[in-house]
C-alpha cells in the first residue's frame, strides 16, 4: 500500500527504516509546524455520554451510523504513540492507545476492523494521524 504525505507517496524516505521521524520532519516541514499548533490547543474535556475512553494497548472503533459512540479519547500517552486511523470512503474511526508491546498486531487487528465496519464501502483513502510521545 502506497503511503502519501501531502498527496508525496513517501515510499523512498521509508528506506532505511533508521531515522524515518527524522527525515519526513525535514522533507515536510509542515507536519512539525502542524503538531506545535496542535500542541497549543487547549485540553478539551468530554462528557461521558457518548465518549469511549481508549486505555493504553487497547484500541476501539466507530462509524458515522453509531448511535452510542460519538466520541473516541485517551490521555496520559507519556512515552506511547497513539494512532488514529479514518477510512475516508466509510467515515470508520479507529484510535489506538500502543505502548510498544504487540503494537504490531494491533496495527493490523484495528485496520481489519476498519475494513469490517466499512461493509463494503471499500473505496476511498486512509488517513492517518500518528502522535509520538
Amino acid at each position: 500500500m502506497p503511503v502519501f504525505i501531502e498527496n508525496t507517496d513517501i515510499e523512498d524516505l521509508l528506506k532505511p527504516m533508521t531515522n524515518i521521524c527524522y527525515r519526513i520532519s525535514e522533507q515536510f516541514p509542515s507536519l512539525q509546524e502542524e503538531a506545535i499548533k496542535f500542541r497549543s490547543e487547549p485540553v478539551q474535556a468530554c462528557q461521558p455520554e457518548g465518549l469511549l475512553y481508549v486505555k493504553q494497548r487497547e484500541f476501539a472503533c466507530t462509524h458515522p451510523d453509531d448511535d452510542v459512540i460519538h466520541v473516541l479519547g485517551t490521555e496520559d500517552a507519556t512515552t506511547c504513540h497513539i494512532i488514529v486511523v479514518r477510512h475516508k470512503g466509510s467515515g470508520v474511526t479507529c484510535l489506538a492507545h500502543c505502548d510498544g508491546c504487540s503494537t504490531k498486531q494491533g496495527i493490523e487487528d484495528m485496520l481489519a476492523t476498519v475494513m469490517l465496519l466499512s461493509d463494503g464501502k471499500l473505496s476511498g483513502r486512509f488517513n492517518l494521524i500518528l502522535l509520538i510521545f
